[in-house]
Formats: structure tokens, C-alpha cells, sequence
């Protein structure tokens, strides 16, 4: 409050305040109470109000607050504060207190989502068997450690983090994941942000954002032995005559499936560069998979690029929505497939590979570790055979 405030009695102060507030113009009041300070200072040198019905939660004394300039709307008001310890009657409050506060509810809640994701877990209480992985799993656990590996050897980035696609479409990856977690190859660590997943009444996972969960492997009993389990496991990976039987088997399935994605990214990229709505469904699977059977994937490549074309000049003409584009598409490129296989003098061109598709670690490790093929992982067609 200013000293000229100071010099006036209690009475004279409230009747000063009280004339304010009904609109008494300020420069009669500041001559008529001899106020030497200018009009826009007199609301500023009002004493603070005290607030006898409002208390501070941690100092139990009541809040003080500024009067309010006249003619501003309530929620504009000042929020009251404690002259104690600063507290605020506002959200955030920013003080000691409120901080103390919110840094200890975060731990408690901390603390309480941890012991839900732990109680969620599932106790491993033998090591998994190398010779029970499928080959893609096996890979996926390998590409998965150098990829997104912690410091922490058990631990797992999310794939949201990952600098390089584990595999060739977001729609693999995200199975690849789920898999893994079905199967309790890796369980959900207790590193993950809680803004990431929710739990049910009865402490069930209600809801996953899987692209930002943390994971840690779940491969051995011991979870300091994981490491030392992916080792193992790489290195028969890389040594053909470890393998356990049904990998030679899954070598053909696994460079198909792979191959399968790649021309899917193909696919959606070129679809979405014209506008068209499109989701592969099992047509499309179908019509790939046999174009696969009897092209490489740059080859493939053509087929769909030409199908993309060639629908989206025939829905212009006809004027057809995105949605009903989509829907031509498979049929387009099975015609093309089969004019191809039909003709005795038709050579189908390679194109070259999109680096808006970009690379993906489990290509880059079958093509590369699991086999010898390298560049010709895009330019023959899967066979066994090629993977000798």
C-alpha cells in the first residue's frame, strides 16, 4: 500500500474503496482524499484483502487477494494467495508447496504403475529353447537388440524411437511386436510412460499406444543372461549348420513375406501420392503373393506402378471416388501379372527402389546375415533355391 494510502484511517480507506467500485470518477477521488499519484496507480495501491472464508490448505490461515480493477470480469480476478508460503488459488500454482506435492503424487503414481505393469509380467521359470523359434521370430529378436538395445542389455526402445523400421511396413512391425508379447518373448517394461497405456478396474492393460511402449526381453530366467541368450542365438543364426530343421523351411516363407511387405509400402506410397483411399486386404495379398511367384520385387514394382497409373487416369475419366479406386486396383495389376505370364516376347522392366519405401533392419539382416543374397534379395523372385 502507498504511504498517501497510509495516512487515512480505516474508515476513510473503505469509504475510498467502496466509492471506487460504484464509478466515482478517480480524479475526483484522488483530489478529494489529496492523493498524489496518478489515476492508473490507485487500484495498485489498495491494501490486499484478506479472505477469511478461503485458507490455505498447507499454512491454514486465510488467502489474501487485489482488488480487481473495476469493471473486469470475475475470472479475471486475482487469484488469491497465501502470504505465507506463497500458495496460489489457481492451477498450475508454481509454488514450493504445490511442487513438493505434485513431485510426490508423481512418485506414488509412479510406483503404482510400475507394480501393475510387474503384476502383469510373466515369470519365466526355464530359458526358451532356440529350436522352438520360428525363423522370423528368431530374426526379429536379433534385429530388435541392435536396432533399439539400452545400455540396460534387457532393455527395448519403443519402435516410435527406432532410427531404423524394424521391418518394411509400420503394419509388421506392429504384428512383429504383438507377436513377441503374445508369446512372452519380451514383456512390457517398467521404464514405459504412463501416458502410454491404461489399466482396467482389475489391473488388466485396457489400452496400448504400442508404437511408444518400452520393452525388455523375456528370453531366460535370469534376466542378466538375456544378453548372453541373444549371443547364442545370433550366432547360430549366422551358422547354417546350427539351425534346427524348420528354419530351412521358413527361409522361402520368410523372403516372401518380406518381399510381400516391401511391394505393400510400394503400394500404399504410390496410391496416397495420387490421393486414393486404399488398405491392402486379402485381394491384395493374394495378387502380390502371385505376382511374387513369379517376379523379383523390383519387378513387381512395375505392375504396380503401371496399376496405380492406369486407375487413377480411368477414375479421373469416369470420375470415380478415392474409395471406389482402391477397389480396381488388384484386379488391374492380377490382369497385367497374367497378360505378362501369357506372352512369350513380353519383358518386364525392373524399376528402381523408392527410397520413400525406405530400408527396413529385418531385410537388411536376412538379405545380408540370415543369406548371401545382398542386392539380389530385390531382384530375383523368392525361391529357395536362390537362398542355398
Amino acid at each position: 500500500m502507498n504511504d498517501l494510502l497510509k495516512k487515512l484511517s480505516e474508515e476513510e480507506l473503505q469509504g475510498l474503496i467502496e466509492r471506487y467500485y460504484s464509478n466515482e470518477k478517480v480524479s475526483v477521488l484522488l483530489e478529494e482524499f489529496e492523493l498524489d499519484i496518478n489515476a492508473t496507480e490507485l487500484i495498485r495501491n489498495f491494501p490486499l484483502k484478506e479472505l477469511p472464508d478461503v485458507q490455505c490448505p498447507y499454512c491454514n490461515i486465510a488467502m489474501k487477494q487485489r482488488y480487481p480493477a473495476r469493471g473486469i470480469a470475475r475470472y479475471s480476478w486475482p487469484s488469491p494467495y497465501c502470504g505465507n508460503c506463497a500458495h496460489k488459488l489457481q492451477s498450475p500454482c508454481g509454488c514450493d508447496k504445490c511442487d513438493e506435492f505434485a513431485r510426490e503424487e508423481e512418485k506414488q503414481r509412479l510406483i503404482s504403475f510400475r507394480e501393475k505393469i510387474s503384476k502383469t509380467t510373466f515369470v519365466r521359470k526355464c530359458n526358451i529353447q532356440i529350436d522352438g523359434l520360428t525363423l522370423m521370430q528368431a530374426m526379429a529378436l536379433v534385429t530388435l537388440s541392435l536396432i533399439s538395445r539400452d545400455e540396460n542389455d534387457s532393455l527395448i526402445s519403443s519402435i516410435a524411437s527406432h532410427h531404423l523400421r524394424l521391418a518394411p511396413t509400420e503394419i509388421m512391425t506392429l504384428d512383429i511386436i504383438k507377436s513377441l508379447h503374445k508369446d512372452h518373448f519380451i514383456e512390457i517394461a517398467e521404464e514405459t510412460s504412463f501416458h502410454f497405456m491404461e489399466f482396467g478396474e482389475l489391473g488388466n492393460i485396457d489400452q496400448l499406444i504400442w508404437e511408444d511402449i518400452e520393452w525388455r526381453y523375456n528370453l531366460v530366467n535370469d534376466e542378466s543372461s538375456n544378453a548372453e541368450f541373444l549371443r547364442e542365438l545370433e550366432i547360430t543364426i549366422r551358422d547354417k549348420t546350427l539351425w534346427p530343421l524348420s528354419w530351412e523351411d521358413d527361409l522361402t516363407k520368410v523372403w516372401k513375406e518380406l518381399a510381400y511387405q516391401h511391394c505393400c509400402k510400394y503400394l500404399q506410397v504410390h496410391v496416397e501420392e495420387h490421393g486414393f483411399l486404399f488398405k491392402a486386404g486379402e485381394k491384395t495379398r493374394k495378387v502380390i503373393n502371385h505376382t511374387l511367384d513369379n517376379y523379383s520385387i523390383l519387378k513387381s514394382y512395375y505392375f504396380l506402378w503401371v496399376a496405380v497409373r492406369n486407375v487413377a487416369s480411368y477414375c479421373l475419366r469416369k470420375n470415380l471416388s478415392q474409395s471406389q479406386a482402391g477397389y480396381i486396383i488388384p484386379g488391374n495389376i492380377e490382369r497385367r501379372v497374367d497378360k505378362a505370364l501369357a506372352s512369350n516376347d513380353w519383358e518386364v522392366k525392373e524399376y528402381r527402389k523408392d527410397s520413400r519405401c525406405g530400408k527396413s533392419a529385418m531385410t537388411d539382416y536376412f538379405a545380408n546375415v540370415v543369406t548371401n543374397l545382398g542386392e539380389d534379395f530385390y531382384t530375383e523372385k523368392p525361391s529357395v533355391d536362390k537362398c542355398s
